[in-house]
């Protein structure tokens, strides 16, 4: 809105004026036909009788009191009002800013704390940005700002610990900090434990207010040692026990350590094993006498017991085939049913190195196919004969298979056999020789029907295959002549097994 302030002229008023009355201010809202006038008291007018020296209506009459160029009545800038060019970026007249362009203008050169100005939608200067104190952001000449403080602490700036603050300026308050005092019995900052004047390294609590914990070094309530390391290969476990068996960690001189007795190591930690005299019943052993078979234990380190398919003759056993039942070839009592009888495998001469030489025989290859016992010759010569040298059993004589030959030394001698003797120690067929009294089946004996000599057919004492003669029996047969049936053709060359009797 334009004002301005003119003389008024009344057309068809009243021609004369009080000098006394007040002017006019002539308001405009920019349709020149419509003024509005008020009384202003206090602004002096010209004579209403005087003519006007401009024509009022010439639009290039400087004068003219609607001429909006009028330098000297011009109108007047309403303060409330936007700028015409506020919002072009560029500062205008009338503008302090425009947009980002603030000109040179500082917070500082306004008076303001440092910080950024900003300007207003009607191109005024803003300060709102030049306080910084309270962003969070620690900005130049501030101490701190909000819960920042930066790499400050209390400890950094002399105290123990404690807690900093930050003033509404954002300066530091060290209030909140504090010198800790370990041993005055109240837990303090960083204090683990205060125990006042209980206060130990080998405590609960140690001297410097920290607890007390394996591994540091000093040896604590309930430890038995504490060397400060993790090595559990030394004398202190990683656990600050004293290193022993039994304790889970192999140490220098021990083979194992299972932390007590296992199938694998022994509770004295040394490697289990069958024959190290230690018993050692997680690897299943009841015994231990060092992996022999005694009286009392096998040698697998089992109890010695008839059936446990171990053989032990310590414990009184002749067999042992794993069962407690009669009728085989091994009794309930783990005995056999009966003396063993075979005939040799091998063939020899005459010279059989005397009754000896032959008893040697037999037992060689008895033991060759792991037959109990100890056995004889059926050969006699001079005073040895079976009749004076062998045990005379009242037990069956039987053959590897278990079938009876006699049931007795009596049933033995008396003529007859339940079944020829036609089997060797492994239980295969005797050898054979050349044809001799209508037979190739015969065997050195000269002992008769009743175990005795039976002549001197005994090549010499049997020891010589080139002189005498010897007397023979036959492996296949039941009657007298098993064991006495001819003199041999050939002399002493020829080769013959013999019988072997267990005793």
């Amino acid at each position: 809105m334009l004002a301005f302030a003119g003389a008024c002229g009344g057309g068809g008023g009243d021609s004369e004026t009080d000098s006394d009355t007040d002017p006019m201010v002539v308001t405009t809202t920019g349709d020149p036909s419509e003024t509005q006038g008020t009384e202003n008291p206090g602004t002096e007018t010209s004579d209403p009788t005087e003519e006007p020296t401009t024509n009022p209506t010439d639009p290039t009459d400087p004068t003219d009191p609607t001429d909006p160029t009028d330098p000297t009545e011009g109108p007047t800038t309403d303060p409330t009002d936007t700028p015409p060019g506020c919002g072009n970026g560029v500062i205008d007249d009338g503008e302090e800013c425009d947009g980002a362009d603030v000109g040179d203008q500082t917070c500082e050169g306004l008076g303001e704390e440092p910080g950024t100005l900003s300007c207003n939608d009607d191109c005024t200067i803003s300060t709102s940005g030049c306080k910084t104190c309270g962003n969070g952001s620690l900005d130049d000449g501030e101490e701190c700002d909000l819960s920042n403080f930066g790499d400050q602490s209390c400890v950094g700036l002399g105290f123990d610990g404690g807690d900093l603050d930050c003033t509404d300026s954002c300066t530091i308050d060290s209030s909140g900090c504090a010198n800790f005092e370990c041993g005055n019995g109240v837990v303090e900052g960083p204090e683990e434990c205060d125990n006042g004047g209980d206060n130990a390294d080998t405590a609960t609590c140690k001297s410097d207010c920290t607890l007390q914990v394996c591994g540091d070094g000093f040896v604590g309530p309930g430890e038995g040692c504490d060397d400060g390391n993790n090595n559990n290969d030394d004398e202190c476990t990683n656990e600050c026990a004293l290193a022993s068996c039994g304790d889970g960690q192999i140490q220098p001189g021990e083979e194992c350590d299972d932390g007590g007795e296992s199938a694998d190591c022994n509770a004295n930690c040394t490697m289990a094993a069958c024959g190290d005299l230690i018993v050692n019943q997680a690897a299943n052993e009841t015994c231990d006498e060092g992996g022999v078979n005694t009286e009392n234990c096998d040698a697998d380190c089992t109890d010695a017991a008839c059936g446990d398919g171990t053989l032990n003759d310590l414990a009184g056993e002749q067999c042992d085939d794993g069962n407690n039942d009669d009728g085989d070839l091994c009794s309930a009592e783990c005995l056999f049913p009966g003396k063993f009888v075979f005939v040799t495998i091998n063939a020899y001469t005459g010279n059989l190195g005397g009754v000896a030489g032959a008893d040697a025989k037999c037992q060689g290859e008895a033991e060759a196919v792991n037959l109990p016992g100890t056995y004889l010759s059926w050969v006699s010569s001079g005073l040895d004969s079976p009749l004076l040298r062998f045990t005379l059993s009242d037990e069956p004589y039987i053959l590897i298979d278990g079938t009876k030959v006699a049931d007795n030394w009596d049933d033995l001698v008396d003529g007859a056999l339940l079944h020829a003797i036609d089997m060797t120690a492994n239980g295969q067929t005797p050898p054979e020789s050349g044809e001799s009294c209508d037979s190739t089946k015969h065997v050195w004996s000269n002992t008769n029907t009743f175990g005795d000599l039976d002549g001197a057919g005994d090549c010499a004492g049997w020891t010589d295959e080139l002189l005498g003669t010897g007397h023979m029996g036959r492996w296949d047969v039941t009657d007298n002549q098993w064991t006495s049936d001819c003199t041999s053709i050939g002399g002493c060359a020829l080769q013959l097994p013999i019988y072997c009797f267990q005793q």
